[in-house]
């Protein structure tokens, strides 16, 4: 089992590298901006390729990977890789010990070690919550006249749990699901009245940032619950809602992600009946009034 005192924790050069790059994206040339981005998502990348690779991937010149290398503090990029491919180490050392875990022991042992994985992620939650961001975000939703939902990929059974529990409780909700292809086409109905919580956790997908993109534009409500700050879905998001403690890891839980969206969509739900309730008090008031 993976207990407490045998977690792997992600190494102190990665973790101050990124620290830095979110420190100082605001800072940063448009170009620069779309180099942190890409390797904030995408640190694994970042790690195994080149300066030229990753120039061509990016469809910037060289010389760029290196400048946001040397803005972010580093000598160069062959410097500020070393925290990359400490991250990929980490990956890979937390991959085996999940394995390791169920290995000749039984699938229950590999259970525990999920379960445990899934508390580490519930502590971070409880811990790092934004919770005026959590209150602004559920203020918003209850406040729209109509909500969308857009989750794709690894975030469509997340965004899916928020519907069902709108709709469960009777209350409008529309889930774009592409069927037949129409998520894009039915974003297009959100106006600028309206809400849309979008969810999308690394690889991101281009839909769901289109989604977002497009109702800001048209003056609607953007609810973006990600991974990251850097995360592509930030900048056109109303309110940003962060999974804290959500690693990059192929047995991720996402059980604080499934927890968070639980609990706004409960908490929307008590903001719309409240104000249903008051809107039929002053009726009744208005009614009863000679």
């Amino acid at each position: 089992m993976i207990g407490n005192q045998d977690a792997l924790q992600e190494p102190a050069s990665f973790l101050e590298m990124r620290s830095r790059i979110v420190e100082r994206y605001p800072e940063l040339s448009p170009q620069l901006q779309s180099i942190a981005q890409f390797a904030l998502s995408d640190p694994e990348t970042m790690a195994m390729q080149t300066v030229v690779q990753l120039a061509e991937r990016l469809n910037a010149p060289p010389s760029s990977i290196v400048r946001f290398a040397q803005a972010m503090g580093y000598s160069g990029f062959a410097e500020m890789k070393r925290g990359f491919s400490a991250h990929l180490v980490y990956l890979a050392k937390a991959q085996s010990q999940l394995l390791d875990a169920g290995d000749g022991k039984g699938p229950a042992q590999a259970a525990r070690a999920f379960l445990e994985i899934a508390r580490q992620e519930l502590d971070a939650l409880e811990r790092d919550l934004d919770v005026e961001a959590f209150d602004r975000s559920v203020e918003k939703l209850a406040a729209a006249d109509e909500i969308y939902v857009a989750a794709q990929h690894l975030s469509f059974a997340i965004g899916g749990q928020f519907a069902w529990n709108l709709i469960e409780a009777g209350r409008q909700c529309l889930l774009l699901d592409n069927i037949g292809g129409f998520a894009l086409r039915q974003s297009e109905l959100a106006g600028a009245n309206d809400a849309t919580l979008c969810i999308s956790f690394r690889p991101y997908q281009p839909s769901i940032v289109q989604a977002a993109q497009a109702h800001l534009e048209r003056g609607g409500t953007v609810i973006a619950v990600t991974d990251t700050p850097l995360s592509p879905l930030a900048p056109y998001a109303t309110e940003l809602l962060i999974v804290p403690g959500l690693k990059a890891l192929p047995n991720n839980s996402l059980a604080g992600a499934v927890c968070l969206i639980r609990a706004l969509a409960e908490a929307v739900l008590v903001q719309i009946r409240e104000k249903e309730a008051k809107t039929a008090s002053r009726r009744e008031k208005s009614r009863k009034a000679p």
